[in-house]
């Protein structure tokens, strides 16, 4: 009888001891941004994860419920969590974004459309890419391949636009219009780098500056110029 009292006592214990294990209290004692992102506020990130995962071990000492509590921090890509003598060394990859997606979002290399509230942004000069809802994954090929043939030319992207059709438009950081259209885009922007040396020197010569050009001819291009002096007033 004795025995069974003892077993019996052995079980109830080591059950608390086990509910008590569970819901014991981790301390944090790290959280490390590991890519060095020019765009997201690191402190900001890490002062929002802090609160999120004090609040969760209060809960319970579930490291897969704190992982998938981080994955709703929309701009954080993976969660890697270390336990060290009772201590969570928390690394965080955040997201990179190459452009801002439709004013609202943004988008990353991978065509990865994620929501980064302002507080979490740090001021910079990403281009602005508009597109259609689900097509992202296509509009970025086409900017990519636009982007390499201006950047030989240090020409930078302000604002690129996928309309319907695929029809192309983009403005340059100087505030160029250029429309590209639907059709043979990159062999159109390819004639226009091999003639855009000249357009620079007309630029000089008549002082005047290109504000707009047209390449959805089946033979040429239009450029539509104007005077210097009302971009000095």
């Amino acid at each position: 009888m004795i025995s069974i009292l003892i077993i019996l006592i052995f079980f109830l214990f080591k059950e608390i001891y086990i509910k008590c294990d569970k819901y014991f209290k981790y301390k944090i004692s790290e959280i490390i941004v590991l890519n060095n992102n020019k765009y997201i506020n690191q402190y900001e990130t890490k002062k929002t994860t802090e609160k999120l995962i004090n609040y969760s071990i209060n809960i319970e000492n579930n490291l897969d419920y704190i992982k998938n509590k981080l994955k709703n921090i929309e701009w954080i890509k993976n969660i890697k969590i270390k336990t060290i003598n009772n201590n969570l060394k928390i690394n965080l990859i955040l997201y990179e974004p190459i452009a801002y997606w439709n004013d609202i979002y943004m988008i990353d290399v991978n065509a990865k459309i994620f929501y980064i509230p302002k507080i979490y942004q740090i001021k910079n000069n990403l281009p602005k890419i508009y597109g259609l809802k689900n097509k992202q994954t296509e509009i970025l090929v086409i900017y990519k391949k636009i982007n390499k043939i201006l950047e030989d030319q240090r020409i930078k992207i302000k604002e690129f636009y996928m309309k319907t059709r695929y029809s192309c438009k983009l403005i340059t950081n100087s505030n160029i219009i250029i429309e590209i259209g639907n059709k043979d885009k990159i062999e159109k922007l390819k004639n226009l780098i091999i003639i855009w040396p000249i357009l620079n020197k007309e630029e000089i010569y008549y002082k005047k500056k290109i504000v707009y050009i047209d390449l959805r001819y089946n033979y040429g291009i239009a450029v539509k110029y104007q005077k210097l002096n009302k971009f000095l007033k």
